[in-house]
This record gives C-alpha cells, structure tokens and sequence, in this order.
C-alpha cells in the first residue's frame, strides 16, 4: 500500500470538494507514485465523531471501481486508483493549512478526518494547464417498484431520486439543477441527451456554479461564469483545439 510520508503536506494543493470529500492535486517534486495524481479525503462534521457516518469506506471505493466500475468503462479510459496510507500528523498539518483555502461555507460544515487510516491517490483528470469538463450525473435510474411504499409509489416510479431531491431544494430557496435528469442524460435518445447538457450549462451560468453536477477546470482551477479571465482562456484554448483539428 502506498504512503505519503515521503511527501510533505505543502506538496498537495486543494483542488475541490463536495458534500463529503475533500480533493487535492500532487505539486511537488517529481514522484514516480503521485506525479499527476490526486489525493482524495474524507470530511467529517464534529457531531459524526463516532458514527457510521465516520467510518473508513476507502476500502469499498476501492472495490467498486475495480470490480463494478471497471466492467461498465472500457480499460483504456479507466482511471488509475490506489489506496494510500495516512497519518494523523501529516493529515493534521494538511488540514491547518488548507483551511484559508476553504470556501466559508464549506468549512463552517467540516473539516479533515484526521484520524482515517486510508485515503485514495487516482489520476488528476482536471489539473496540469489544460481545461476539463467534470459532469456529476447522479442517479440514472428509477427504484424497484416492490420496495416502494404505496405513499411514494406514484412519485417515485415517474420520477428519480436526483428529480426528487432537487424540487425539495429549490422549495427550500437552494440552488439546484432543476431542469436536468440523469435519465435523459443516459437515454440514449439526442435530443434528451442535449436537454440534459443544455439544462447543466443553463444551471452553471444561472447560479455562478454553486451546484456541483457540471464544474469548469481552467488550468486546475474550478472556474465560474464571472471569471471573465478564466473564460477568455477556456476560449482560446478551444479555438486553438479548433484550429489544429
């Protein structure tokens, strides 16, 4: 099992996160482990100290990429991913100084899980100087009629769950992705393939990126639809892919 002990914290830069994970990007000197790598962390809220919901699921990531994953995306774009071992030192030193780096509402929420054993180093798919396109679909799929009680049968065999918890966001004056389903982005079907697309990017521009499904990369930098610098470059570096096409 790989270690990072022979890196130190200032060698990993935050790249993201999400609601339960925390991403960085390998910037130090060149390592034949973690060269054009992230490292990807568990988050934890103080009141789940000693809940499942702190329990290391590094393990069954791990399995599910290379047992389930594996079998639905073809081996050549199959990301690399690996277990790495952490120490609560180092993970303490990482912490205190990703901090400043943290959007306020994130780390109001969370922080760290310096006491995990485990983390996962796989491949950086949106750092180094180029720009990338990071699409959450969610939840492609209806539930299992049998399981369903007769008070949400009706709901839930006509819409998804990411259908679903996005009407009760927006009820709730949040942010969400209402226009958008998994199930038209995996129809099969163009023309509901493209509602979905169009329906991400209307959602990126309209909430200056504040959901998660669709994320912009610039040069490693998540970018917003008012980083008019970030643009500008994302547009050039497309014209440029134009050209040499």
């Amino acid at each position: 099992m790989l270690s990072l002990s022979d890196t130190v914290p200032s060698d990993w830069k935050y790249l993201n996160e999400g609601g339960r994970h925390i991403v960085f990007s390998y910037v130090g000197s060149p390592h034949v482990d973690f060269d054009s790598m992230v490292l990807r962390l568990r988050k934890i809220n103080p009141d789940e100290q000693h809940t499942l919901a702190s329990a290391d699921n590094t393990e069954f990531t791990r399995q599910f990429h290379d047992q389930i994953i594996s079998k639905l995306v073809p081996a050549q774009y199959l990301p690399e991913m690996h277990t790495v071992q952490l120490d609560p030192e180092w993970l303490g030193a990482l912490a205190r100084q990703t901090e400043p780096a943290r959007p306020a509402v994130r780390a109001a929420k969370d922080q760290i899980n310096v006491n995990a054993k485990h983390g996962i180093v796989c491949a950086d798919l949106v750092g180094g100087k180029e720009w990338a396109v990071e699409i959450k679909p969610k939840w492609a799929f209806l539930p299992n009629p049998k399981f369903l009680s007769p008070a949400t049968f009706s709901t839930k065999t006509k819409h998804c769950r990411f259908c679903i918890h996005s009407a009760v966001r927006s009820s709730k004056g949040k942010g969400a992705a209402t226009g958008y389903c998994p199930l038209d982005l995996f129809s099969k079907e163009e023309s509901r393939v493209r509602k979905a697309l169009y329906e991400l990017w209307d959602t990126w521009n309209n909430t200056d990126a504040s959901t998660n499904n669709l994320r912009i990369f610039v040069s490693g930098t998540v970018i917003r639809p008012t980083d008019v610098s970030a643009i500008i470059q994302l547009q050039t570096s497309i014209h440029q892919m134009i050209a040499i096409a």
